[in-house]
């Protein structure tokens, strides 16, 4: 088991003078300091922002001209197609762009790029195919900001190029005729930590506005869930889109999202960035990953009930199909990490873990790097694939664009990264470019090609780069208020709700109370996976979850510890009382 470290966290305020000015008490004040909400007009956006609060969407670069492009388009009749990707963010973000497009009469396609076939967001097969069905405008969405060559090629056919994105920008910018992205150079958008949803959402913002036609009204509710499943934080606008949204989705009038809702037994319940995040959201993933994305968007474009139902469940059972390969595959990686194999060395002295699964399903593998930086507190990349031949014609420039052109008998890897707090995986990547045909990404996840003659490169490169200091590898528990838990009372605990929705970047608020001595200990649960604790001098009811077996043999009756926890109502039978969620304990030898 990793050792962590607890970390109280004291930023300063005047926690007395806020919680006068906005009507709270002192400790919650703390709590939205710690969410590094510092202004009276971030605080006061963070506890009473609405959707009349959200950021125009006229401070994006590029919005005027591509809204006005759009309208011309529909006007001349053009063709247009919408590319987007075949994750959550990019279903939803095509989801709105073609639904917007359509109501305003417009003559639009489009298309999901084939994972195994295509990879990520535009490629070179997808314009020529765009050629093919004699296209005017390709409207990207969710990708596009790194597609330099493939938008290069699709003005040499004469097509017109705008792309919407929220991806880093590489140094060279493609040569599209519009590009909206909050990361671009030129955009100075007071928030750009949003997903490509968002961004699409906005642009349709502007082009009602413009037109007078009124957009459906889930896009909103699409653009929430994209904001949950694409790890956006969860704090200025994006915290106002969440909350709105997923409580729209309660009452959705989309076919497919409420036929998503019931397979899932999410109907009739509050949503939370939970049941986005690790419910509807993976089932939609699951198309992109073992099969095409484009069934996740026909079932959020059906208006047949029956259809919608039937995709549903395909879509279910995918996921469930998904998550017992992860669990295998998460299994094998963790054990290459520790033990190596005939194809990776040991990894247990490297910063930066590479692990190398030819077998391992392309679609999973950056599930599968989180799950290994999870167990190791380590930046992670996984690879798979190789056995093909490459072919010709890929290339990629280096910072002295020297273009690296592989040998037709080359094979190519793809992997996916995912990384810790301290280290920048764009950034590194971005220093060793030369050893790809391709890749972009952002700070804490990244996707990547390269010949397979160059991983072990790749790791030597990283990991000589890397300078990771130990206090940098070692996770942090942050701590928001060290608190007895007999203070945690029905009215703070109410208090506390008001922060919500809790996710990325506004973290479930954590106490800690140490000196504690267990009373009474009961494992419980048909998996033995709760464990019931009771404390000396605190009747609070107190639960831990995880290998009650593992517990039992650590913990006894008696025993002086420290906790982490999180209290939170419990609904049981009509009754709601509070419960002490234990989120990590360890001996306390004071």
């Amino acid at each position: 088991m990793l050792l962590k470290q607890w970390v109280v966290m004291a930023k300063k305020a005047d926690f007395d003078a806020l919680a006068q000015q906005f009507h709270i008490s002192p400790m919650l004040a703390r709590i939205i300091r710690n969410r590094d909400m510092v202004t009276p007009e971030e605080i006061g956006l963070f506890l009473n922002g609405t959707l009349d609060d959200l950021y125009d969407p006229m401070r994006l670069y590029g919005m005027r001209e591509a809204a006005d492009m759009l309208k011309e388009a529909v006007h001349s009749d053009d063709k247009i197609r919408v590319i987007g990707d075949y994750d959550v963010d990019g279903v939803c973000s095509t989801y709105i762009l073609v639904t917007a497009l359509e109501r305003m009469g417009a003559n639009v396609s489009w298309q999901l790029p084939d994972r195994m076939v295509d990879g990520y967001g535009l490629n070179a097969r997808i314009v020529e195919k765009a050629h093919e069905d004699q296209i005017d405008l390709i409207l990207t969405c969710d990708n596009g900001i790194a597609a330099v060559s493939e938008i290069a090629l699709a003005k040499e056919y004469g097509m017109k190029v705008i792309v919407t994105d929220h991806h880093e920008a590489l140094p060279e910018l493609p040569c599209a005729d519009v590009i909206v992205d909050p990361k671009q150079p030129a955009c100075s958008y007071p928030y750009p930590e949003i997903c490509g949803a968002v961004v699409a959402w906005k642009l349709v913002q502007v082009l009602s506005k413009d037109t007078g036609i009124q957009m459906p009204a889930d896009h909103l509710q699409f653009a929430a869930l994209a904001t949950v499943c694409d790890v956006m934080p969860l704090l200025h606008e994006n915290r106002i889109i969440v909350r709105y949204g997923l409580e729209a989705m309660r009452r959705t009038e989309n076919t497919g999202l409420r036929a998503l809702m019931d397979v899932t037994k999410c109907s009739g319940i509050q949503l939370s960035p939970y049941h986005a995040g690790f419910i509807l959201g993976p089932c939609v993933n699951a198309t992109g990953r073992l099969d095409l994305a484009g069934r996740a968007l026909n079932l959020f474009l059906s208006e047949d009930r029956n259809e919608a139902v039937t995709i549903a469940r395909e879509l279910q059972e995918l996921n469930e199909s998904r998550r017992n390969m992860t669990l295998q595959a998460t299994d094998r990686a963790i054990r290459i990490v520790r033990e190596g194999d005939a194809i990776n060395p040991v990894m247990a002295d490297d910063q930066v873990l590479v692990v190398y699964m030819p077998d391992c399903h392309e679609s999973i593998a950056g599930i599968v790097a989180g799950k290994v930086k999870e167990a190791f507190y380590r930046p992670a990349i996984v690879l798979t694939g190789g056995n093909e031949p490459l072919g010709t014609g890929l290339e990629v420039q280096s910072p002295e664009n020297e273009p690296l052109t592989p040998s037709p008998r080359a094979h190519i890897v793809k992997g996916s990264a995912r990384s810790i707090e301290a280290y920048n995986m764009f950034e590194a990547l971005s220093a060793v470019s030369e050893l790809f045909t391709k890749f972009g990404g952002h700070k804490m996840a990244a996707g990547v090609s390269l010949p397979k003659d160059n991983i072990e490169e790749l790791r030597k490169r990283l990991n000589e780069n890397a300078n990771l200091t130990e206090a940098e590898l070692t996770e942090k528990v942050k701590i928001d208020i060290p608190m007895p838990m007999r203070y945690a009372t029905r009215e703070f605990v109410a208090e506390l709700e008001r922060l919500g929705p809790f996710g990325n970047g506004n973290p479930t608020p954590n106490f800690a109370q140490k000196g504690l001595v267990i009373a009474d200990l009961e494992v419980r649960g048909e998996n033995r996976n709760v464990v019931n604790l009771r404390f000396e001098h605190e009747t609070a009811e107190t639960v831990w979850f995880g290998d009650g077996n593992a517990f039992a043999a650590q913990y006894h009756t008696g025993d002086k510890v420290s906790v982490v926890y999180q209290p939170k109502f419990r609904e049981y039978r009509g009754v709601r009382s509070i419960q002490m969620q234990i989120k990590e304990i360890k001996p306390d030898t004071t």
